[in-house]
């Protein structure tokens, strides 16, 4: 998002507290499950690449496992089709990546 704050203020501004304040704070859902439909959502589309490493690094912050990510994303491979799922992979290798000790 800082990326396009400095094109446009009101974008990012607007796309926060509509995302944060009408979407992800709807009851009936955890954080971490908004987050990793939000990731489906992501790689299904296939060029939001950005925004699905941003969904992934917060789906891991609000509970979810790496193993749920990758599950999610692979959940995706008849639906989405097997470059989507590829790319998305690719994508998160960072994400998904066992973190070093």
């Amino acid at each position: 998002m800082a990326a396009v704050a400095d094109i446009s203020p009101d974008f990012a501004d607007m796309t926060i507290a509509w995302a944060t304040g009408h979407i992800l704070t709807r009851p009936g859902l955890d954080l971490a499950t908004h987050e990793l439909i939000l990731v489906a959502a992501c790689a299904t589309q296939g060029f939001a690449l950005a925004q699905l490493v941003a969904h992934a690094e917060a789906a891991l912050r609000g509970g979810a496992t790496r193993q749920q990510i990758l599950e999610t994303i692979l959940q995706l491979t008849f639906y989405a089709g097997g470059p989507a799922v590829s790319n998305a992979l690719v994508a998160l290798k960072d994400v998904l990546a066992e973190p070093q000790a």
